[in-house]
């Protein structure tokens, strides 16, 4: 792996999401989860596993430290980033996801 791979990966996945993004800005589905497609965010302030899915621990963990690496900060994303820590923090924190969960985070 080097820097070249790793950014031609990064810019096929870009395009890609682009390409199956509605014009609407929401990425029509009836199957996802943090494993398909990009989820929405609660009202709660965490993730589920499924569109519909309420919060769960790994949905929230996922896609927190997807944001994150990503580059968004806590102002960003009208506040998601700050809303997902805090849900995750009240909730337990990310140990709490199974252990196929963790290796992702590893």
């Amino acid at each position: 792996m080097n820097y070249d791979v790793v950014t031609t990966a990064v810019k096929k996945a870009l395009r890609l999401n682009r390409a199956i993004q509605a014009h609407d800005s929401h990425w029509p589905t009836e199957n996802s989860g943090p494993m398909y497609f990009t989820l929405p965010l609660n009202e709660d302030g965490g993730w589920g596993f499924y569109i519909k899915g309420h919060s769960t621990m790994i949905g929230s963990a996922l896609s927190y430290v997807a944001l994150r690496l990503l580059g968004e900060g806590p102002n960003d994303s009208n506040g998601a980033v700050t809303r997902a820590r805090k849900w995750i923090l009240d909730h337990g924190g990310a140990a709490g996801i199974p252990s196929w969960g963790k290796a992702y985070l590893a």
